[in-house]
């Protein structure tokens, strides 16, 4: 069994996943993996992250 895990950053939104995560939380996504020696797998997956600041008064 293999364990992966990966945070994402605060106030990020999950847009696409190739593998449903076994523990998705507010901060991340982990999967337990059960692997055959030599056996590749991938996983990938977008995040959107929408920042806001305020603009600086020039008066």
């Amino acid at each position: 069994m293999l364990e992966i895990s990966d945070t994402m950053p605060v106030d990020s939104k999950l847009i696409n996943v190739s593998m449903n995560a076994t523990e998705p939380n507010a901060t991340g996504m982990k999967w337990m993996l059960t692997l055959s020696p030599w056996e590749k797998r991938t996983i990938s997956y977008s995040c959107r992250v929408i920042t806001t600041e305020p603009l600086e008064s020039s008066a």
